[in-house]
């Protein structure tokens, strides 16, 4: 009969499952309610001198039954991605390059950094973490966020972020006071495009966009990862 909040987590969590790891992940669940028709999604980075870990994991869960949910990138254009045959049923895929997911009515998407032993079995760097793909009407235009620091003789994470905006707004959008206009991009589909910065250093950093943005930080050791989201 009042507001509550609810955090999911897992130790030693398999992403996917069979590919060991000894990490911990957890993330805040969005309300039924903060769903949304409409999700633009980045593609990680891979891990530095893994090749071929650069997959995205993605869950999909419905909010009616029979619900059909397309995805659209800007290389093989629209597909459909699934039909959940259940209220509240769940689906999964693997997925490279960014996406845009959308379906008729409301749906959840949560994202996963692989286990760092997917999909060759070499482990190294890299670890299963997660987090949930922002609604577009989440965007905001400023996002302030900070990367961890290390602690004693702990190497510290290779820390990355992606960014997403309005393709039209990229000349407005920032980072740390600087444009992100020259830093590797991938389009979306012809509204949104996702910049990748890389190898931030650890502290406090802004990004601001005039249209809205979106930002997904995550950062790699050596057998694990972090990542969240970010809309303001």
């Amino acid at each position: 009969n009042h507001p509550v909040g609810m955090i999911g987590g897992a130790m030693d969590a398999e992403i996917p499952a069979g590919y060991q790891t000894g990490n911990f992940v957890c993330e805040m669940l969005p309300a039924v309610e903060q769903w949304s028709n409409t999700y633009y999604a980045p593609t990680v980075i891979q891990p530095p001198g893994m090749p071929g870990h650069d997959f995205t994991g993605y869950v999909f869960i419905s909010s009616e039954p029979g619900q059909v949910i397309y995805r659209h990138d800007c290389t093989s254009g629209d597909h459909e991605e699934c039909v959940i045959d259940n209220q509240f049923g769940t689906y999964r895929n693997e997925l490279q390059l960014a996406q845009k997911f959308y379906s008729a009515a409301p749906f959840l998407v949560m994202a996963y950094i692989n286990s760092a032993s997917y999909p060759d079995s070499a482990n190294g760097i890299g670890g299963p973490s997660e987090f949930s793909i922002l609604p577009r009407q989440q965007y905001s235009k400023t996002v302030v966020f900070e990367t961890p620091a290390s602690s004693g003789n702990i190497t510290p994470y290779d820390n990355y972020a992606n960014i997403i905006c309005r393709a039209n707004d990229a000349r407005n959008t920032t980072f740390d006071g600087k444009g992100v206009i020259g830093y590797s991009a991938q389009c979306i589909d012809d509204t949104f495009e996702v910049f990748n910065m890389p190898h931030m250093g650890p502290g406090a950093h802004i990004v601001r966009g005039n249209s809205g943005v979106a930002v997904y930080i995550y950062g790699y050791g050596y057998n694990e990862a972090y990542a969240w989201s970010m809309e303001g």
